[in-house]
């Protein structure tokens, strides 16, 4: 994907759904992703989307890849993949999950790139390792909540806070679910 070139949507011209997979109708382990992301595994799947591991042809960074799910893609839904890639990219704070780059499967649906996580979420915490700290959750909090105002700041929402998209690997990450940071417009 050119950097001056935004990514494709699917055209609204039909009413049927756009599907969201490659050619053969699903992305496997080893798929090469827009010429440069490698797929390595499967990290995960919500109710609109699967996240993939990859690694970066050329630099051999780690990556996670964000595909919209074949019965969730519309054009609508494909949109709003590119406002959450570019909501997320405003954001600075070390408790952000980076987008990397957006581009466009061969079918022409966008994909988004973020930095790959390694460490649990706290759902997974929690079921491990059972009831944290006052101070502990205090600390956590404090730091999700750090990210949560810049993006308020911004004029930008999480629209899918929960334990399960914020991550512990030495500090907590708020990171991207379905479609989850949207801007927002201000009234006057």
């Amino acid at each position: 994907m050119s950097a001056t070139r935004p990514p494709k949507l699917p055209s609204a011209a039909s009413d049927a759904p756009a599907r969201f997979s490659d050619a053969r109708g699903e992305i496997a382990i080893g798929d090469l992703i827009d010429g440069k992301y490698r797929i390595d595994a499967l990290l995960g799947q919500g109710g609109m989307a699967k996240v993939f591991g990859a690694k970066h042809e050329v630099l051999g960074q780690r990556v996670a890849v964000k595909v919209l799910l074949p019965e969730i893609g519309s054009l609508a839904h494909a949109e709003r993949v590119v406002r959450e890639a570019q909501a997320a990219a405003q954001l600075t704070s070390e408790h952000v999950t980076r987008v990397l780059d957006i581009g466009d499967l061969d079918t022409g649906e966008p994909f988004l790139v973020m930095e790959r996580l390694e460490g649990a979420d706290f759902g997974q915490i929690l079921q491990s390792s059972g009831p944290m700290t006052v101070q502990t959750v205090a600390d956590y909090l404090t730091q999700a909540c750090d990210v949560i105002a810049e993006a308020h700041a911004r004029g930008i929402v999480h629209r899918d806070l929960k334990r399960a998209i914020c991550f512990l690997r030495g500090v907590v990450m708020v990171h991207h679910s379905s479609s989850s940071w949207t801007s927002v417009s201000r009234s006057s």
